[in-house]
């Protein structure tokens, strides 16, 4: 999208995206609200971004909203992210990334509007504490609802965290007696990596099978 007045001049922060989710355009809004050189940010992909995502009106959501869009095909409305700007300050905004489908159905780009919100959250529980803070009471509330069998106790604290912070989440409890130790896997984005655990486990505990 090239730029023009009319772009620049609009009071609302907005930034496009291409389908490699790197930035081809962004307005004045934009740069002044992530205080960032306009070189800089065009240019700059949506996975680099130094982005806290904590939440979308559907759930918890850790991954940068463009990224989910391109990969869903779908629009993230209503994302809550924390971004630092280069001088080390911190801006709370509410993201709209908004996918732009091709006649043959792929994204041909993402618009994201973005929103400062910081004066809505500046005495929130969400700001106050710190992500590592907000991520221990999401994995505490699976617990209380866990019954109380170890196994279970496992199996909820991985299954929370890798939909928190996706990834591959272990846990596991060793006694002297191998046979009665305990391993659980979670990873809610890559499930075949799970299965990929379970048989390497099975295969241990059943050598030469």
């Amino acid at each position: 999208m090239a730029a023009s007045p009319s772009w620049n001049e609009l009071p609302a922060a907005l930034v496009v995206y291409d389908p490699r989710g790197q930035v081809v355009e962004a307005n004045d809004a934009a740069v002044a609200l992530l205080g960032m050189h306009r070189e800089s940010l065009v240019g700059s992909y949506a996975q680099d971004a130094d982005w806290l995502v904590l939440e979308a009106p559907e759930g918890p959501m850790s991954v940068h909203p463009v990224t989910v869009a391109l990969k869903s095909r779908q629009s993230v409305r209503g994302a809550l992210a924390r971004a630092t700007r280069p001088d080390g300050t911190d801006v709370w905004i509410q993201v709209d990334a908004v996918a732009d489908l091709a006649p043959s159905g792929e994204v041909a780009r993402v618009v994201a509007g973005m929103t400062d919100v910081s004066h809505l959250f500046a005495r929130s529980r969400l700001t106050s504490r710190s992500a590592g803070d907000h991520i221990v009471s999401e994995v505490l509330a699976e617990l209380a609802d866990a019954r109380l069998e170890t196994r279970a106790i496992l199996r909820a604290v991985t299954a929370s965290l890798s939909k928190l912070r996706p990834g591959t989440w272990v846990a596991a409890l060793l006694n002297k007696d191998p046979s009665t130790s305990i391993l659980e896997v979670a990873d809610a984005t890559t499930p075949e990596m799970v299965e990929y655990f379970e048989l390497g486990m099975a295969a241990i505990e059943r050598p030469g099978e």
